[in-house]
């Protein structure tokens, strides 16, 4: 599963396509669609 996969699940449900990673944030552009990079460790600190 790549980011393209993600970019078309994101188009189909309508949610913000977002990318867990090992150390990297912030917000790319692919295909016209902004993909948001958020480390692991952020992520489950707000869950």
């Amino acid at each position: 599963m790549g980011v393209k996969d993600l970019i078309e699940a994101a188009e189909e449900t309508g949610f913000k396509p977002y990318l867990l990673t090992k150390d990297d944030h912030g917000t790319r552009k692919v295909e016209d669609v902004e993909v948001e990079s958020v480390p692991l460790y952020a992520f489950c600190l707000c869950v």
